[in-house]
């Protein structure tokens, strides 16, 4: 009786062994594909961004260039 009880506890503990192995081995592959599918997000975010950016630096040197103009012709003097 008591090693047919420890045959199953063993088989019991191996199956648990067996799952646990499974849900590790499929979170692994999981939190793997998020942190690729972030890598390569921000990979992305950060080309897309420096082409905006170099946009933006040309708008604002622009604005104030129209500003220098304004000033240097006294439209904004008393």
């Amino acid at each position: 009786m008591q090693m047919r009880l420890r045959h199953s506890m063993r088989g019991i503990l191996s199956q648990q062994e067996d799952g646990r192995q499974l849900i590790s081995g499929e979170l692994r592959d999981e939190i793997g594909q998020a942190l690729l599918a972030i890598d390569l997000s921000l990979l992305a975010l950060d080309t897309s961004g420096q082409v905006y950016l170099k946009k933006i630096k040309k708008s604002i040197a622009e604005a104030q260039r129209i500003l220098q103009q304004f000033t240097t012709r006294g439209c904004f003097s008393d």
